[in-house]
């Protein structure tokens, strides 16, 4: 239960951070892309300084903030943003019990690869958790390029 309040406020102060403060002011000198890039590398900056990353990790971090960057933009701001990312690490670590950055966690329904080696462990993150996995990466990028997908069948 502390750690399910932990990450919500982790969230809401992230995304805060993030989302409210940051990018605006970013985006008034950067532009769209140029926000983009140095948000990224300043979130990853931060998750660098909180945990050791793979560059699977890495790469995911950085597609997830873009996500949360997206969702702030196309929902109206950082609480949109922050409950994506408050459900995502609920579902994910406190439902179904799945590693974090390679910590095991309590969960309602575990879940939990079967070995830590080969394909499987590749795609799910075995031990270290799903952010460290070929799926979740798939999926961020699936999810930053549906709306182009949506406005491209509207056009037809």
């Amino acid at each position: 239960l502390l750690f399910t309040a932990f990450l919500m406020l982790m969230a809401v102060v992230e995304e805060y951070v993030f989302r409210r403060v940051l990018e605006p002011e970013l985006e008034g000198r950067l532009g769209w892309v140029g926000t983009a890039a140095a948000s990224s590398a300043l979130y990853l900056l931060v998750k660098v300084l909180q945990f050791d990353l793979s560059p699977l990790e890495a790469t995911n971090l950085i597609l997830l903030n873009l996500v949360l960057s997206m969702v702030a933009r196309t929902s109206g701001g950082y609480m949109a943003s922050a409950s994506f990312l408050a459900t995502f690490m609920a579902l994910v670590h406190v439902f179904f019990g799945l590693p974090f950055m390679g910590q095991d966690m309590p969960g309602l329904f575990l879940l939990r690869a079967a070995s830590d080696e080969g394909l499987g462990s590749l795609l799910s993150g075995g031990a270290a958790g799903p952010e460290s996995g070929l799926v979740l990466a798939v999926l961020l990028v699936i999810y930053l390029y549906l709306p182009q997908i949506r406005s491209k069948k509207l056009e037809v």
